[in-house]
């Protein structure tokens, strides 16, 4: 979820962020303007993404909700009734689901299906697959991991590996998978 907030939001929010995740201090503690940062840059992602596709807006939404539920934060009701009407359907809009683009669309399903245990819903796992397919294991865990932390992943055993392993999002052994989930705690 991080990567999403700075991608989208201003330098403040992301030095924020920062400095919550080298200290631990939660950023309203550190800094007195958190909750005014939060809103303003709530506000920004609204306006970048809401002539954007569906699934754009949906995901900014969900990002948004996600990081103001997680530290308590309420908007101001205009805020707040924009961010409700941003992933409305539009009249001729394609909102149907985006899927991982190096894998057919039955074996997508599938691995919809079998990925489900390990994360909070099934758009949540198309947003993964769409992050990972491709890409090397290392920034298959480091995926992982922001999920995990922002709550849309539940579980990082050995059993979500064997998944990704035989689906070939994660090309090295078990081993590998355990040292590098370990590395990235730290």
């Amino acid at each position: 979820m991080e990567k999403d907030i700075k991608d989208h939001h201003d330098k403040d929010l992301s030095e924020a962020i920062d400095r919550f995740e080298e200290s631990g201090i939660p950023p309203e503690q550190q800094d007195p303007e958190w909750k005014d940062i939060v809103a303003g840059e709530s506000w920004h992602l609204i306006n970048l993404k809401k002539n954007k596709q569906y699934w754009e807006r949906k995901y900014a939404k969900d990002t948004i909700l996600s990081l103001k539920n997680g530290l308590g934060i309420k908007l101001p009701d205009e805020y707040e009734e924009e961010l409700e009407k941003l992933d409305d359907y539009r009249p001729g809009e394609d909102v149907s689901l985006p899927y991982a683009s190096g894998i057919n669309k039955d074996t997508n399903y599938k691995l919809v299906q079998e990925l489900s245990p390990f994360f909070t819903d099934d758009d949540v796992i198309r947003r993964f697959l769409e992050k990972v397919d491709g890409k090397p294991d290392k920034h298959v865990v480091i995926m992982v991991k922001k999920f995990k932390k922002a709550k849309f992943c539940t579980d990082t055993s050995k059993s979500l590996w064997n998944v990704l392993h035989e689906a070939g999002l994660f090309q090295t052994d078990y081993p590998n998978w355990y040292r590098l989930m370990s590395q990235m705690e730290n």
